[in-house]
């Protein structure tokens, strides 16, 4: 098991260990409401959206500038990150690839996907809960978070009857 997994056992652990403690208190028992998300559909509202296509389009005046300058060190290493960019976002779409990087620094995106869908934490995947626990798909939260139009929903909904694609390497996450 791999440490962001170990940890995020430890914050599940804590947060049913919390709600059982206060429903033995005498308050209202409740179900601890834990969000999760599917990744690829994650990985494919961001590469849609406004953010990934001016990220692309900079990328590319990059490139054409670094060619007009004759620079050929530049051009080809933003060809070669061009190159991985769109390899990485297929293996997220398709594959099984953690998103983390696309998460990264959005704190605040997050929050807004747990207070709009009322849940108390946010995972990738829960491999087992109890009764206490009530597992929220918040998928389509992170999608509208990334401006997804109807489309993109619709995408990201038709995503949950396919299985995605075993990667055929070992990035050391499990």
């Amino acid at each position: 098991m791999n440490w962001r997994a170990l940890s995020i056992v430890v914050v599940l652990i804590g947060l049913v260990g919390a709600s059982v403690a206060c429903g033995a208190e005498g308050d209202a028992p409740g179900k601890l409401r834990v969000g999760v998300y599917d990744s690829r559909a994650v990985a494919l509202a961001y590469g849609r959206s406004g953010e990934f296509e001016a990220r692309i389009s900079t990328l590319k005046a990059d490139r054409a500038a670094a060619g007009a300058a004759g620079d050929s060190v530049r051009v080809k290493e933003l060809g070669a990150e061009g190159s991985w960019l769109q390899e990485r976002m297929h293996m997220q779409v398709f594959g099984n690839l953690p998103v983390d990087d696309i998460l990264e620094g959005r704190g605040e995106l997050i929050a807004e996907v747990a207070r709009s869908t009322g849940v108390e934490v946010i995972v990738p995947s829960v491999a087992w809960s109890g009764e206490a626990v009530e597992i929220v798909d918040v998928t389509e939260g992170f999608a509208k978070q990334f401006g997804a139009d109807e489309q993109t929903l619709e995408m990201v909904r038709q995503m949950k009857t396919v299985d995605p694609v075993r990667l055929p390497f070992d990035f050391g996450d499990e």
